[in-house]
């Protein structure tokens, strides 16, 4: 009798201890991808930033050079107005998506409501980075970041 109870009681433990894969997010499908887009039209971006399962201390950005980090990129060539088009490899209900634009020798980061922005402005150069968060369920904890980089160039 007190083995049946052990057992039972040992049943009911583990059983409240058990994960609820609706709370989980599946983090170990590999490397996320983020795909930009300008126009329905995919580019060629480069990835810089990356943490994943580990984001202790990537929880704010510091210093940003963007010149720095889009060297080597062709410009896409673009009217303003143009819109860019964010999107995800997984889990895309638990992300906040922001951008930075460099202007002048300062970075200036927008957060997003959606995963669209227009790039405005005037003709030339302009560099950006996108950065996608991912947040556990509770939308309490950065489980994840990426952010990719590209050159446009607004023209007439």
């Amino acid at each position: 009798m007190k083995l049946r109870v052990t057992i039972l009681f040992c049943f009911f433990i583990l059983s409240a201890c058990q994960v609820n894969e609706a709370d989980t997010v599946v983090l170990n499908e590999g490397n996320p991808e983020i795909t930009i887009k300008l126009n329905n039209e995919e580019i060629t971006t480069f990835t810089s930033i990356y943490c994943w399962n580990d984001c202790a201390g990537n929880e704010q950005f510091s210093q940003i050079d963007l010149t720095e980090l889009t060297k080597g990129l062709e410009p896409i060539w673009i009217a303003s107005g143009t819109e860019v088009e964010v999107t995800t490899s997984i889990a895309d209900e638990l992300i906040k998506v922001s951008y930075f634009k460099q202007k002048s020798n300062n970075f200036v980061q927008e957060f997003l409501d959606s995963n669209v922005f227009d790039i405005h402005g005037r003709e030339g150069l302009q560099q950006y980075m996108v950065v996608v968060d991912w947040y556990d369920p509770n939308r309490e904890t950065l489980i994840g970041r990426a952010g990719t980089n590209f050159v446009v160039e607004i023209g007439k």
